[in-house]
């Protein structure tokens, strides 16, 4: 591979990959530091919320993902799905 193509499949690669950022509560203020800017970097936004608790820091987080146009995801609303899926059974009526 020469250098143009090396360079091609870089930015490929670069354009492929979706950065993410992780909000939670200020509790883990250390592990969520400096979020603000990586919010501004983030294509989306993971909001980890066990049980649904969203505390006022993560609060304002969304509303500064929202305001710059960032998809916000929620873990307590993925897993309620997936428990709604879960409590999907199929049937058999004899077909």
């Amino acid at each position: 591979m020469n250098l143009m193509e090396d360079q091609q499949a870089s930015q490929s690669a670069q354009r492929e990959a979706k950065v993410i950022t992780l909000c939670g509560s200020a509790t883990f203020e250390a592990e969520f530091a400096e979020v603000n800017q990586r919010l501004t970097l983030a294509d989306e936004v993971y909001i980890v919320d066990p049980g649904g608790y969203v505390g006022e820091s993560t609060r304002r987080e969304i509303a500064y993902a929202e305001s710059l146009g960032k998809p916000v995801r929620y873990l307590s609303r993925e897993r309620s799905r997936d428990l709604q899926w879960d409590a999907v059974t199929p049937c058999d009526d004899g077909v």
